[in-house]
């Protein structure tokens, strides 16, 4: 069964475990740190390394779960072809959980929230810690025997995550070109030495706590007290932090197993709504992003689009702040005429309030319908307005001598040097590859005729070849997809 590895410019398909016939060259800093992490015990896979950009620290292996692997020929093979890819863990393959304190904004600071939990000398806590290249903190444990961690964070702060089940971490050791490394605090046990002596300790119980902790735990009834986060009566109504928080809760999880196909609408729907939440601050901004983002990585749609995820993440959320979640109703207990106990104090039996119980179960039973208004538009990204979506197909059609080549050269040439295409702009410069199934030998003078009356003299970004495999053959695909990635890096 062969590996496949990725990245944005090109796909790289082995099928008898070697790379040409040719001698390989020696192996990065990355590519032997990660063999001599799979030597000690860990299962590893290669990620992106793009600082900055979208698809940074993504797996470059399609189903990256079961690509996963301590064999050494396969660990050689990743990075003779990517060598600055970034070291990748699987935390559930490894039998570890690791605790991932961010420090994104000064807003939000995972590492002080952490060290309000545990101390903060944060070494005392005896267990490995690795330095971000963000300025991070990793904290590494051996996964539980039972009820095993995954990704929850559970009532965790703001800016700490955690990674188990079903998630990865990237790796002590691994290195970017820029220099900027993730390392291994020296005052701390050695990774690879506990992890080789089945050494690595158990989280901490104030930490596991709190992420075990059910959020439908702090529901409340509806009884006088006090609201801890605007110190004001809550009175008999509902508490909309915790209302909020069962929603952030059940959204996430219908995100997490949406079906390909409709994961991209649920993102856009889920944001939506809780945005309504965010407007009302009884959810922060940061930590529906943050739970969302997981729900797609776990859900895979990040791994295959993480720009539609951040695009359609950010406009329905915003749309949703534009929409804010009305007042809670009311499910105050209609108090019959008090009587006295004998302590003196009022006994108020309570009669249930029917119309407010309807319309919570009325909202119950409508919350997986959306109706028109509810949701905002969400186009997909375009490459020439309102005609070329940035992904997809489009079929110029039309009888011979309609003049589809020459439509088709003159789309190539739009794209190829942002100039409008029929009138309407192009929204993105791109490289353009022509696959000539006939006429191939006048593409030249006809692509040549259309940049002069377009744009200038000046070449474009624009290739073609007349050889055109068979579609259906999926080795064959792979290979062009290969050599189109030449061919983009040329461009380049």
């Amino acid at each position: 069964m062969s590996d496949q590895l990725t990245s944005s410019n090109a796909v790289i398909q082995t099928d008898d475990g070697h790379i040409g016939s040719q001698k390989s060259p020696p192996l990065s800093s990355n590519g032997l740190v990660a063999l001599d992490l799979a030597q000690h015990g860990f299962y590893i896979f290669p990620c992106q390394s793009k600082h900055g950009c979208v698809g940074d620290k993504t797996p470059l292996v399609s189903s990256w779960r079961k690509a996963s692997t301590r064999d050494q020929k396969k660990i050689s093979q990743w990075w003779g072809v990517n060598p600055h890819a970034l070291i990748a863990i699987d935390c559930a393959k490894s039998e570890i959980v690791v605790i991932d304190a961010d420090r994104h904004n000064a807003e939000v600071d995972g590492v002080a929230h952490l060290q309000e939990i545990l101390g903060s000398d944060l070494t005392s806590v005896g267990c490995p810690i690795v330095e971000t290249a963000g300025n991070g903190l990793h904290l590494y444990f051996a996964q539980a025997d039972q009820n095993r961690f995954r990704n929850a964070r559970g009532t965790l702060p703001p800016g700490i995550d955690v990674r188990g089940d079903g998630g990865y971490v990237i790796a002590p050791g691994s290195t970017r070109a820029s220099g900027a490394c993730w390392a291994q605090k020296i005052s701390t046990p050695d990774l690879l030495e506990a992890k080789a002596t089945s050494t690595l300790p158990q989280m901490p119980e104030k930490l596991s706590e709190l992420i075990r902790k059910c959020i439908t735990s702090i529901i409340q009834p509806a009884e006088a007290g006090l609201n801890k986060k605007h110190n004001q009566p809550i009175s008999s109504r509902t508490d909309p932090f915790a209302y909020a928080l069962v929603a952030l809760k059940e959204e996430t999880n219908r995100l997490s197993t949406a079906a390909r196909g409709i994961r991209n609408t649920t993102l856009n729907n889920v944001a939506f709504r809780l945005g309504g939440f965010v407007a009302r601050d009884w959810l922060s901004r940061n930590e529906v992003e943050s739970a969302l983002k997981l729900a797609c990585l776990v859900n895979g749609l990040s791994t295959e689009s993480p720009g539609e995820v951040q695009r359609t993440l950010s406009s329905g959320l915003l749309a949703g702040m534009n929409h804010p979640h009305p007042d809670l109703p009311d499910l105050k207990l209609i108090q019959k005429k008090p009587t006295t106990d004998i302590t003196g104090q009022e006994n108020t039996p309570p009669i249930t309030n029917d119309h407010a119980n309807q319309t919570i179960a009325n909202d119950g039973l409508l919350k997986d319908f959306i109706f028109d208004g509810d949701v905002p538009p969400n186009p997909p990204p375009q490459l020439v307005k309102k005609l070329i979506p940035q992904q997809g197909i489009c079929f110029i059609g039309g009888q011979s001598g309609a003049g589809k080549t020459f439509v088709a050269v003159d789309l190539a040439v739009s794209l190829a040097s942002g100039i409008s295409f029929f009138s309407q702009p192009t929204l993105e410069r791109v490289g353009v590859v022509i696959l000539a199934a006939e006429g191939a030998h006048t593409l030249a003078s006809r692509i040549q005729v259309a940049r002069e009356r377009k744009t200038t003299s000046q070449l474009l970004p624009i290739a073609w070849q007349a050889d055109v495999p068979n579609l259906a053959d999926t080795r064959r695909i792979r290979d062009l997809i290969t050599r189109l990635g030449a061919v983009d890096r040329k461009f380049r």
